[in-house]
């Protein structure tokens, strides 16, 4: 089987002008002066026995003035590699090239897909980019992911497109080793503004759940990107929903469930995630976290009024974030953090959680179906998927790949 790796790689502005007003929240985007975790991934990956694959990164860049400077700094990291597999590059200049291909054909009506901010979006184009390899398998990670295992790809191929009683296996998830020996769950102390919001709590039963349970291979709907396995007959039919800018992996569960799918946990497919610190103050993330989860509370709910698929499938986590005092918890979470913030003197911190509350309360739940409209999306890439089928290797030259 034809197998891609497949990678966003964060990148913001210079230190200088790290952050503006409007730039797309990532957890760990890096200044341009910075080497980054690129190149260590990379040659993490020449220690598998298995080297029959090809690495394709897509660039994220956190605003659109970079993006240039994003994909040639992510070249230039590369040229410092020597590996025997293939790497390839998806970044801004590939999707203007591709976007212009698609409007002389007159398929102007599959364009929708075709965008590279929010976490979703981007993980939509390292699916494309596997489709137009022509891959049976495309892997899902992260650039400060390590891979320790030499036998990696040989466990990933293991379960993907065989039979598990009633199911086909076409998505799996690896949970990831964090830092350099966790997860230590005794040793995560939760910060006292948390004590509404204990993401630490919920995330560690679902690790126990189905991960550390009886057996290798189990049905699972906690999963995280980072390592993530899907066959072509999973990732041309489930793309992720553009609208999540923040928590994909949830997302992209619930989807599955949509449209007849599952996610398997093999908790012998292990990488290490070694991430740089993140760069996002509390209350800026804690909004990406509200958007998100009412957003998906939403979806949630129509799933389970549709395909009788009851929002406990999704405890415990991140169904425990998914319940009606969502909008309570919320609330004392910003209430406590804007407390905190005041404390260490941090103005600002203070009013973005107010703002946070504001947010949550009046502005953040969606003005459409999010179940409806992921109908429509879904059956506009299954049209590109196809579109890609068909012209493969016309995209492939026109990439240059």
């Amino acid at each position: 089987m034809k197998v891609a790796f497949v990678s966003p790689s964060f990148w913001s502005g210079k230190k200088k002008e790290f952050y503006k007003p409007g730039d797309q929240i990532y957890d760990h985007p890096l200044p341009l002066e910075e080497k980054g975790t690129l190149v260590r991934c990379i040659k993490s990956m020449k220690k598998m026995k298995d080297q029959d694959f090809t690495f394709v990164i897509i660039s994220a860049a956190t605003r659109p003035e970079v993006e240039n400077e994003v994909d040639r700094k992510i070249r230039s990291l590369i040229e410092e590699t020597r590996t025997k597999f293939d790497i390839r590059v998806f970044g801004y200049q590939e999707l203007r090239r591709l976007k212009r291909y698609l409007q002389k054909k007159g398929k102007k009506g599959l364009l929708g897909p075709l965008h590279m901010y929010g976490y979703a979006g981007i993980r939509n184009m390292c699916l494309l980019a596997a489709h137009i390899l022509g891959v049976d398998i495309a892997i899902s990670i992260d650039d400060d992911v390590v891979f320790e295992d030499p036998n990696y790809l040989k466990k990933a191929k293991e379960f993907i497109g065989k039979k598990k009683g009633k199911d086909r296996i076409l998505a799996v998830y690896g949970p990831y080793k964090y830092g350099k020996k966790g997860p230590e769950w005794e040793k995560i102390e939760t910060p006292v503004w948390r004590t509404y919001w204990d993401n630490v709590a919920p995330a560690r039963k679902a690790w126990e759940k189905f991960i550390l349970s009886k057996g290798r291979l189990k049905e699972t709907s906690y999963i995280v990107m980072s390592n993530i396995v899907v066959h072509k007959n999973f990732f041309t039919k489930v793309p992720l929903d553009p609208n999540i800018n923040r928590g994909e992996d949830m997302d992209w569960v619930v989807n599955a469930r949509m449209f007849g799918y599952k996610f398997f946990v093999d908790n012998k497919l292990h990488v290490r995630h070694l991430p740089p610190p993140r760069t996002h103050p509390a209350w800026r993330l804690t909004r990406e976290d509200i958007k998100r989860y009412i957003y998906e509370r939403e979806k949630v709910h129509s799933l389970e009024e549709h395909k009788g698929i009851p929002k406990e499938y999704f405890d415990p986590f991140p169904g425990e974030f998914l319940k009606e005092d969502l909008e309570e918890r919320l609330f004392k979470s910003n209430i406590m953090l804007a407390m905190d913030s005041l404390i260490k003197k941090d103005f600002e911190g203070a009013r973005g959680c107010l703002e946070n509350i504001h947010l949550a309360k009046y502005k953040a739940r969606p003005k459409f179906n999010p179940y409806e409209h992921m109908v429509k999306f879904q059956k506009i890439w299954e049209r590109l998927m196809n579109h890609i089928d068909r012209h493969r290797e016309e995209l492939k030259s026109l990439l240059q790949w």
